[in-house]
């Protein structure tokens, strides 16, 4: 099977979010990052592309710590590839702060977030609404930011 048809048989999976589903795509993405990262090496957009399949995975198994460090991983490599202003990155770094939303555990929750934090400064600024949201969760131990303020963000 080709590169792509193997990206389409994954991302089919992402329909049905069927756990033997999303195993078998978890897997079979670990191995496409395996041959991209030989083949391109780590920073080639097809190995990032990969690495945002995983993310993906990840959040659609509910494996929200697991989907905030890759989307942390994606959204640098993705400002190495395009810069802080493009919107695939921007996009990116809002869609690992809606993982970040998801993660339950309050210590993993307050040590993602000043990782977080620490994207978000370098993506959108400190002084950017989705920033000084964030902070304010983390200081607070708030357990969620409304959605709206995470997809909403223009700033």
């Amino acid at each position: 099977m080709e590169y792509r048809d193997r990206v389409a048989a994954i991302t089919a999976t992402f329909s049905t979010q069927a756990t033997q589903e999303l195993v078998w795509a978890a897997a079979e993405a670990e191995r496409l990052d395996e041959e991209s990262t030989a083949t391109y090496g780590p920073t080639h957009t097809h190995t990032i592309s990969i690495r945002e399949l995983r993310e993906w995975i990840a959040g659609l198994r509910g494996e929200a710590d697991a989907a905030t460090h890759w989307g942390l991983h994606v959204t640098g490599l993705q400002t190495s590839a395009w810069g802080h202003d493009h919107k695939i990155t921007r996009e990116c770094a809002k869609r690992t702060v809606h993982h970040w939303t998801k993660v339950t555990s309050p210590t993993g929750r307050q040590a993602l977030g000043q990782e977080v934090l620490a994207m978000l400064s370098v993506v959108f600024g400190e002084n950017s609404d989705i920033y000084r949201q964030v902070a304010q969760a983390v200081m607070t131990s708030s357990p969620v930011i409304a959605e709206a303020e995470v997809s909403g963000v223009g700033s």
